[in-house]
């Protein structure tokens, strides 16, 4: 690109341009550094060229420096291109920058050659624009005054333009002559009048927009809006208040006048807020309270909480909430004096304030006495105290704590927590040794909320020499908690492990629950070996530990448990343990649970147990699973669902169905490929159908929808059908409405096909049908 013009230029300088640089004495014979030519180039640049060819101007200026014969030289040569009548619109432009750089940086007189020049070009309409741009950036008054003047001897668009210049050099002197154009029959001019008198401050112009045409509305009521927001505060004040007090004006403008007032006058805001809450505007209203936020006098909240009483209800909530968002202290005192009058509804908004303002041990005393009652107050006012911010309120908090009668020191333990008083922890403790159950138990409740990882010893040692069932319990729960704040899961539990296997049976039995809390490998092997050992009632403990946990990292150990148990009700009750944890799906992995379900059917167990471990055995899909099953033909009681699982893991080899949808049938295989990521899409609307042909005949107790990762895609309603031929029935075997993540379809008992169906019966509200796995049991 660089090339291409700088060819174009060299053309230009051997035709045409070359009467031009023969007229150009400065051009020719100027001192600057940067060739004639190049300058020449610049000028007539378009702007489709590469924008750096103005570099040329830039560097030129860079060699003027600050002499001041080759600025004067160069300036000389700016506007001799910006009067030639060849130099391009984007040529004009970068000129007219550059010089206005120098003149504004290096000052220019009215009475320099090239002002004088540019003040003719602002007379033109076809160069007005480029001698502004030359203009505007050059200070002074003298600067000024040609615009001034230009104004007097332009018309049309070229006035516009200087009109525009006047605003932003905020000319105040322009006002008599740009107020006499408000009413010019031109629209344009009158309108650039608005916008210019509104651009500049000071009474003069604020009172020429006031007698304007149409002075209370549109762009005119904007221009004073505008220009009293520039202007010295006691005149914006007044402009404000006119507007303000004028009824003809909109309510929305009234509005920003008001609060334009509050700004101006911070010494009356109080007054002037109290007014405005007085109205029945709501839009003052929200004026009013958001000032109340914002304004910087001191005395503002404790004037307006002595006024509260003159407002309706609503506006006290709400003044009451602006003053705790203020953040000023001098409101606490008349909020505290408020609270002995106060309705429910007020009581909770200044207890709501409360929390959020500074407070000392009398603000304390008094919220503490609110708290001992009952109901909403009384529970607002303890979770005041529990948030006040305070020299000594915590220090006080503590002292109330130990001392006082029981109900004292119980409510100001609870606070201890509340607050998160760690540093109390030590008295907390301490109260292990107190003759009076109901201050330990407030004490540990305390401590579950608070205590940390280093408090797990004492701890361990509170629950074990608790000899109150429910003291005992207390004890466990903070142990569990506090340990639970330790994020190494691998070790956080050692010291209550090494507790447990250290301890005997009482210990073990009072520190078990804090097993399938806490968790994690090392909590699971303890438990396991517990189970193993030779105390039946230890072992029955950790079984039922076991089928509490959080995970099936607890399903293998139960069922190694049920085999290698020397007690047989151990044995049993780990079994049942792990059959309902296989039951309710705890194990993701379908392979991993059907070798789980193969194992305990190995066991000696009741019919019940083998029929329901036998319905677990249809998710398998191997001949080894087969052929367990058909151990079980020959017996009456259970042959039924040893027939059952065989047809249901025959069926389940010869997966995956046949499939058909309504929609996005390309998009089938991904609900039967064991990836919860992909996903099949149908419409949110009514009548989106799915089809599957199973290959075989088999039993189906249920059928669950797994919705991956779009669990709130699912179906809104769905009918289920079933058939042993191809033809869909006319009736449903049932009929669902979806659910998030899975929905699962409970089948009535004996349900038998090849074929299945399922059809939406309802348009979703939103979101389309997204399915990602299709199970079948």
């Amino acid at each position: 690109m660089k090339h291409l013009i700088r060819t174009r230029a060299a053309a230009l300088l051997l035709g045409a341009s070359l009467s031009l640089l023969s007229a150009c004495s400065n051009l020719e014979t100027g001192e600057t550094d940067t060739p004639p030519a190049a300058l020449l180039e610049a000028a007539r640049a378009t702007y489709a060229d590469d924008p750096a060819v103005f570099n040329i101007l830039d560097q030129a200026v860079a060699d003027a420096g600050t002499n001041p014969a080759r600025l004067a030289d160069l300036e000389e040569d700016f506007v001799q291109l910006l009067e030639d009548p060849q130099t391009t619109p984007a040529g004009r432009q970068a000129i007219a920058q550059r010089l206005g750089h120098i003149l504004g940086a290096h000052g220019a007189s009215a009475d320099s050659a090239a002002v004088k020049r540019l003040a003719r070009l602002l007379r033109d309409e076809e160069t007005v624009e480029i001698a502004r741009l030359a203009l505007e950036p050059v200070p002074g008054e003298a600067i000024d005054q040609l615009f001034l003047d230009a104004l007097d001897k332009t018309s049309g668009r070229a006035r516009v333009a200087v009109m525009q210049a006047i605003g932003a050099r905020l000319i105040s002197q322009a006002v008599p002559q740009i107020a006499a154009l408000l009413d010019d029959p031109d629209p344009t001019t009158a309108s650039m009048a608005i916008h210019v008198l509104g651009q500049i401050d000071g009474a003069d112009a604020l009172a020429a927009l006031e007698h304007a045409p149409d002075a209370h509305t549109g762009a005119v009521l904007d221009a004073r809006l505008a220009a009293a927001s520039r202007a010295a505060p006691e005149i914006a004040g007044d402009a404000y208040e006119r507007i303000l007090r004028d009824p003809a004006i909109a309510l929305e403008k009234r509005a920003m006048a008001l609060r334009g007032i509050l700004d101006a006058r911070p010494e009356s805001a109080v007054g002037q807020i109290h007014e405005a809450l007085l109205s029945d505007e709501p839009v003052f209203h929200e004026v009013a309270l958001e000032a109340i936020r914002d304004l910087p006098n001191p005395e503002t909240s404790a004037e307006l909480v002595a006024r509260l009483d003159k407002y309706t209800p609503e506006i006290q909530l709400l003044v009451v909430n602006a003053l705790g968002h203020r953040g000023d202290g001098s409101a606490v005192p008349g909020l505290i004096e408020k609270l002995d009058t106060a309705d429910e509804p007020l009581s909770l908004a200044i207890l709501q304030a409360l929390a959020i303002l500074p407070a000392d041990i009398a603000v304390a005393r008094k919220i503490a006495a609110l708290a001992t009652g009952s109901g909403p107050v009384a529970d607002a006012a303890a979770d005041t105290l529990a948030r006040l911010n305070g020299d000594g309120i915590d220090e006080w908090v503590r002292q109330q704590a130990a001392e006082g009668d029981l109900d004292t020191r119980i409510r100001f333990i609870d606070q201890i927590a509340r607050r998160n008083l760690t540093e109390a922890i030590p008295f907390l403790l301490g109260l292990t040794g107190e003759p009076e159950l109901k201050l330990r138990l407030a004490a540990l409740d305390a401590l579950r909320v608070i205590a940390g990882p280093a408090q797990r010893e004492s701890l361990i040692a509170w629950a074990l020499s608790a000899t109150e069932r429910a003291e005992r319990t207390r004890a466990v729960r903070a142990l569990i908690a506090a340990t639970l704040r330790d994020d190494d899961v691998d070790t956080r539990a050692a010291p209550i492990l090494a507790a447990i296997t250290e301890g005997d049976a009482e210990t073990q039995l009072a520190l078990m629950p804090v097993l399938s809390r806490v968790a994690g490998a090392p909590a699971i092997a303890t438990a396991t070996s517990l189970a193993l050992g030779d105390n039946v009632n230890v072992a029955l403990a950790a079984v039922g530990e076991l089928a509490r946990w959080p995970d099936a990292a607890a399903l293998e150990p139960l069922v190694k448990i049920a085999e290698q148990a020397a007690d047989d009700a151990v044995a049993t009750r780990a079994l049942e343990s792990a059959l309902r944890m296989i039951e309710q799906g705890r194990a993701k992995a379908r392979a991993f649970q059907c070798g789980l379900v193969s194992r305990l059917l190995e066991l000696d167990a009741a019919t019940a147990i083998k029929n329901r471990l036998l319905i677990q055995l249809r998710r398998c899909a191997d001949e080894a699973a087969i052929a367990l099953a058909e151990g079980y033909l020959g017996n009456p009681e259970t042959e039924e669902q040893a027939r059952l699982a065989i047809e249901a893991i025959r069926a389940n080899l010869a997966w995956p169905p046949a499939l058909a949808a309504s929609t996005a049938p390309e998009q089938l295989p991904a609900i039967a490929d064991g990836d919860r990521g992909t996903l099949w899409r149908a419409s949110r609307l009514a009548g989106e159908w799915i089809s599957a042909d199973l290959h075989v005949s088999r039993p189906i107790a249920r059928i669950i929808l797994d919705q991956g990762r779009a669990p709130w895609n699912y179906p809104q309603r769905l009918k289920i059908y079933i058939s042993e031929t191809p033809q869909k029935p006319a009736e449903p075997v049932t009929e669902i409405d979806g659910t998030m993540n899975q929905t699962i379809a409970e089948l009535p008992a004996g349900t038998h096909g090849r074929y299945l169906w399922l059809e939406t019966s309802a348009e979703r509200e939103n979101g389309d049908w997204l399915l990602a796995e299709l199970i079948i049991e």
